[in-house]
């Protein structure tokens, strides 16, 4: 399994547009692109959110990144607009994993 984290700061009265476009980007990605799925999580800090995507392997990951649809442009198009700022944080390997 792959992993890549992603930190986001929301401008200031987006969250709600953000949260929605997120969840609808990642669902679309799920089911065309073969991601594992996606999780989001707010900080202490306000407007700031790290998300982590999860994907079979950082092979599968790369190729299909490459191959995004109309509708996965518009949407990161979308999200992106409600943002000051985007950021891979770290790419990582699963190497033993116990989440249940």
């Amino acid at each position: 399994m792959f992993v890549v984290q992603y930190e986001m700061i929301v401008k200031e009265g987006c969250d709600q547009k953000f949260k929605e476009v997120w969840a609808e980007l990642t669902e679309e990605i799920y089911s065309a692109q073969g991601s594992l799925g996606s999780r989001l999580h707010t900080t202490e800090v306000n407007g700031v959110y790290i998300a982590y995507a999860q994907w079979p392997s950082r092979n599968h990951y790369e190729s299909q990144s490459q191959k995004d649809s109309q509708l996965v442009h518009d949407l990161k198009t979308n999200m992106r607009s409600s943002l000051d700022f985007i950021r891979v944080l770290h790419k990582l390997n699963v190497v033993d994993d116990r989440l249940r």
